[in-house]
């Protein structure tokens, strides 16, 4: 997962640069034509750690709920009488 991380990260300053080269080589723009590029690419990375973090943020919210939930219901099974049925099979 870290390494996703890093590649999702690098790739798009890298992409851009390597569009920016292949600009200049074929049109002969310059090389201002790296600074717009590095700043899209720059762009794209915090994009993509942001969609990163949003995603974590998510999946830890997820196992916040999940255990607490899990907490709960085992106090209230506690609480109560338990009983060996044929259905109960946790």
């Amino acid at each position: 997962m870290i390494l996703q991380l890093a590649l999702s990260l690098i790739m798009p300053i890298l992409l851009c640069i390597a569009f920016c080269y292949w600009l200049c080589e074929t049109f002969a723009l310059g090389s201002w034509i790296y600074i717009p590029g590095i700043l899209f690419g720059l762009g794209g990375s915090v994009m993509s750690g942001y969609k990163f973090y949003l995603s974590a943020m998510k999946l830890g919210n997820q196992y916040k709920r999940f255990f607490r939930n899990k907490k709960k219901s085992s106090d209230a099974q506690d609480d109560q009488k338990k009983t060996i049925s044929f259905n109960d099979h946790i």
